[in-house]
């Protein structure tokens, strides 16, 4: 088993499922975002989750929050 992050916003089903590197950077863009512009994020939330690699590498194409 491995380690991944879910990633989701509130009162949205689905979630995005990565590894914690590519996690970190959506979460480094956000920051970036906020520090530039005070852009008011949606307020994802980042829950890490275990599964087997083979899992992962058989999940659907993320379609959009």
């Amino acid at each position: 088993m491995k380690t991944y992050i879910k990633v989701t916003v509130p009162g949205c089903a689905e979630g995005y499922i990565d590894t914690p590197e590519n996690a970190k950077k959506i979460l480094d863009e956000m920051v970036r975002n906020f520090e530039y512009a005070g852009d008011d994020t949606e307020g994802y939330q980042f829950v890490p989750i275990e599964m087997e690699e083979e899992e992962f590498e058989n999940l659907p194409d993320f379609q959009g929050f």
